[in-house]
């Protein structure tokens, strides 16, 4: 929850809405929101009517006292899509990378300490059906994507970052790292190794690989993963090819974005792996 004396608390409560929402698919009454987000519910009742009357909001047509996300939503996620240069670009590519590999290929970014998935791509005529929610907020715990971005931040901002990601922590298996010091000794290696991993520590028997996206200034800007059965990440000679696969593609996106490829030795160090 953010800190009302700073924003507005009308537009804080209405963020804090939407988020929750997000989130939790359920159709969401009054009363719910009120008691869950804290929120007085006379306040809360001319928030969600601005909302609803601005088609951020709608009300559920078989449940008519509860309220789901407005199409107004849909709207903006597409015009951000459009707008955005790293999506279009990126989309070019996954699709052919997940046809390839017969994995599934996601695009992730990170968003105050944990993963956002902004895009996914299935590959045609095959089983694999992992599907990624778009928008959901992963621990870095749980993410290739995230451990090879949190890695790659400066240090003063990683430590910044500490308590939000140590107060994320999930544990989704067994295998899940749920403490803050093991999962930065992982963040550590990752760094060294130049790409994430991810084996059943976000569902057991899923496996993923993630590498790095760089722009014109040479930061990372977002991650491509790849994502399916375990055993094609825990075989050695099937990982090494998905792999180099994942860093073509991440080299050619980078490339698109203008990353200064040449004299540049991160991809090169990752295709010699």
């Amino acid at each position: 929850m953010t800190d009302t004396n700073i924003y507005p608390p009308a537009v804080d409560r209405a963020v804090q809405i939407l988020d929750y929402m997000a989130q939790n698919h359920e159709p969401q009454t009054i009363k719910n929101l009120s008691s869950t987000l804290g929120i007085p519910n006379a306040s809360l009742f001319r928030i969600v009517k601005c909302l609803t009357d601005h088609n951020y909001l709608r009300l559920e047509s078989e449940q008519p006292d509860r309220y789901v996300l407005g199409y107004k939503l849909y709207c903006l996620a597409q015009t951000a899509y459009d707008s955005s240069p790293l999506g279009r670009i990126a989309s070019l590519h996954m699709k052919k990378l997940a046809d390839l590999t017969q994995q599934a290929v996601q695009l992730c970014v990170l968003q105050n300490g944990t993963i956002i998935t902004i895009e996914q791509a299935l590959p045609t005529n095959t089983p694999i059906t992992i599907i990624a929610k778009l928008g959901e907020k992963i621990p870095l715990n749980l993410s290739a994507s995230g451990k090879i971005l949190f890695s790659l931040l400066p240090e003063a901002k990683q430590l910044s970052l500490i308590p939000v990601v140590e107060k994320s922590l999930k544990k989704n298996t067994a295998k899940s790292i749920g403490e803050i010091e093991p999962l930065m000794e992982e963040i550590k290696d990752t760094r060294k190794r130049g790409f994430g991993t991810d084996f059943e520590c976000y569902a057991a028997g899923i496996g993923c690989i993630a590498v790095p996206l760089f722009d014109y200034t040479s930061q990372p800007v977002a991650a491509l993963n790849l994502t399916g059965p375990i055993d094609r990440y825990t075989d050695s000679g099937s990982a090494d090819t998905l792999l180099s696969q994942l860093v073509f593609s991440c080299q050619k996106i980078s490339a698109a974005l203008g990353y200064p490829l040449t004299g540049d030795h991160y991809y090169q160090t990752l295709r010699e792996k």
